[in-house]
């Protein structure tokens, strides 16, 4: 019975001298999170192999001073980039990386130069605010421009009866969007043509520009749908072209336009880029209409109802 106790006793001698590895706190995206604990021996071909995760960032901290860490990843995969960071911060000189990964994929970690006749501690984590910060780099779109249609009604310009009644609106314009630089918060018309008919007895183009600001709804991220919404403001030079039969037309006006819009994405690829509809309402005060060219100008006022639909390329 007694070699029997003593051949476990042996047995389970080797199982407690271990040291159980550190735990692993939960990846909340608000913590940096412990990914490796690891010991390299000096004279040992210790190569430990690690998931990364693309679009993370990743800290590398050693215990000593001339390390340097060299990764590798499978043939033909690009492996991540090691920048060495805080090597002066640090008061007993120890080297950190910060490390960002290129793909999802394993990454085997070596280690160069390390303590002559010691050992190199390395502990590897994920390091949320770096990750929160790229992510958000990567995934918002950058500045892009496309071209916009849209369509609908106008009211009639109160404030000078010789410009007839309310009718339809036709625009095509150069559409753009500010990258992560302006927040992704403005867009709108860069330059845009717009049609009106019933206009009295000539037919009225404006010139326009049309930024807008995003006031309220989700900040745009490639890949996926959004919706926002905000304020506009239009700055436009009408011009007059007289028709068959026509009078001398009226001066041409001069347009400032204020108003709300709502966006929706219908379909964005993972840049950013595709198709989104909107819809916008838009009060309008036009100088220089209407009136006699001799007389002198005249102000008039009138609403724009519209629907339309871009695309960013």
């Amino acid at each position: 019975m007694r070699p029997f106790l003593l051949c476990l006793a042996l047995a389970a001698a080797p199982l407690a001298a271990q040291t159980p590895p550190p735990p692993v706190a939960p990846d909340t995206g608000r913590t940096d999170v412990l990914v490796l604990d690891h010991l390299f021996e000096t004279g040992l071909d210790d190569r430990p192999k690690v998931f990364l995760q693309k679009d993370a960032v990743y800290r590398a901290e050693f215990d000593y001073p001339g390390v340097q860490l060299e990764l590798y990843t499978a043939p033909g995969s690009q492996p991540p980039y090691a920048l060495v960071v805080d090597r002066e911060l640090d008061p007993e000189n120890r080297i950190t990386y910060e490390i960002y990964p290129s793909a999802d994929e394993d990454v085997e970690f070596r280690v160069i130069d390390g303590p002559s006749g010691g050992a190199t501690h390395l502990k590897l984590f994920r390091d949320a605010r770096a990750t929160r910060h790229r992510s958000a780099v990567i995934h918002s779109p950058g500045w892009a421009i496309g071209l916009e249609v849209q369509a609908g009604l106008h009211t009639g310009y109160a404030g000078d009866t010789t410009l007839g009644t309310g009718g339809s609106s036709v625009e095509a314009c150069l559409s753009f969007r500010a990258g992560p630089a302006l927040n992704n918060d403005v867009s709108g018309c860069a330059f845009g043509i717009e049609f009106e008919s019933n206009v009295s007895q000539f037919r009225l183009t404006y010139f326009f520009i049309e930024p807008r600001f995003r006031l309220f709804g989700a900040r745009p991220v490639t890949g996926k749908a959004a919706t926002e919404g905000g304020m506009l403001i239009r700055g436009a030079l009408g011009s007059y072209a007289q028709t068959t039969g026509a009078a001398t037309a009226p001066p041409d006006p001069k347009l400032l336009g204020v108003g709300m819009y709502v966006s929706r994405d219908v379909d964005k690829d993972e840049k950013g880029n595709g198709w989104s509809v909107q819809a916008s309402v838009t009060e309008n005060i036009a100088i220089g209409a209407g009136g006699d060219r001799v007389v002198g100008y005249k102000t008039a006022t009138f609403t724009t109802i519209k629907i339309g639909v871009d695309h960013y390329f």
